[in-house]
């Protein structure tokens, strides 16, 4: 039997953040300075952790996107 990725978009999404954090490559000569430019920098990547969802819409079937998956031996 053949398996499928399957992928609904959904009508909404209700939820919020548990918890994320920041990430940055910043250059510095030693880890005081780089913890110093740290505090300066304002354009971090915000990468989500975990989430909580609360509630979602409805699922809009006309525009799922079906993918067949290659088994590797």
């Amino acid at each position: 039997m053949k398996k499928f990725k399957v992928v609904v978009p959904c009508e909404y999404i209700v939820g919020h953040l548990r918890y994320g954090h920041g990430e940055a490559i910043i250059e510095a000569k030693d880890i005081e300075e780089a913890k110093q430019k740290a505090k300066e920098f304002d354009d971090y990547d915000i990468e989500i952790d975990d989430y909580e969802i609360d509630d979602c819409g409805s699922f809009e079937f006309e525009d799922m996107e079906i993918e067949e998956i290659k088994e590797e031996n």
